[in-house]
């Protein structure tokens, strides 16, 4: 199955954290969030990800003992792993955090699969 464009995450000038996106009350068994395009303009070279069930409170986002992390630059699609995909998928609401602040507001385009 091809992926497909899905809603996009935004990062406000000068912070690090986007808005959530809501993978809905029912979170595809084996992660919907199937990947990312980044902006032609990007400041951050890493991204890491903050996950909620109540879109309240968030926590960075661990595979066992590891940090989420991927490393990024402009203009780029990104997939994630099957292990990837298996850790944000129990997760309603999910934020990318960026490695630093960014020099204007940046848009990143989620794919599902």
């Amino acid at each position: 199955m091809a992926a497909t464009k899905g809603p996009s995450f935004t990062i406000a000038s000068g912070a690090t954290t986007s808005d959530a996106l809501d993978m809905g009350a029912s979170p595809d068994a084996y992660g919907g969030f199937a990947g990312f395009i980044t902006p032609a303009a990007l400041t951050g070279s890493t991204f890491t990800f903050t996950v909620s069930v109540d879109d309240t409170t968030y926590y960075p986002l661990y595979n066992a003992s590891t940090q989420l992390s991927i490393a990024v630059t402009t203009s780029r699609a990104y997939g994630f792993t099957a292990d990837q995909r298996t850790t944000l998928s129990p997760w309603r609401f999910i934020k990318i955090v960026s490695g630093s602040a960014e020099g204007g507001a940046r848009t990143i385009l989620a794919l599902y699969k």
